[in-house]
């Protein structure tokens, strides 16, 4: 995956509320890609490691295609902001 999500935070408190949030897909594509288990990994205090592996999920895994929705509605959001910056309505149906 290789990307950071827009807006998250690093270290363990990042990977605390990304845990938190997507842990279900991390599990699965954790015993899909790399038969570990994600879980054990931050019982043992391998928070390191386990963030990187995260980092390095595959293009078809869970957590990549929820990384990917979240940049794109960020991108979409942004674009809303300037538009509303610019004095402009920010729906889309409007020019």
């Amino acid at each position: 995956m290789a990307r950071v999500l827009p807006g998250q935070a690093g270290g363990i408190a990042g990977l605390h509320r990304f845990l938190s949030r997507y842990g279900a897909r991390v599990e699965a594509d954790f015993q899909q890609f790399y038969a570990l288990d994600p879980f054990r990994m931050l019982v043992n205090g391998e928070w390191r490691r386990l963030w990187l592996l995260i980092l390095q999920l595959p293009g078809d895994s869970r957590v990549v295609a929820i990384a990917d929705d979240i940049r794109k509605t960020a991108v979409v959001e942004a674009g809303m902001a300037r538009r509303r910056a610019a004095g402009k309505d920010s729906t889309w149906l409007s020019r």
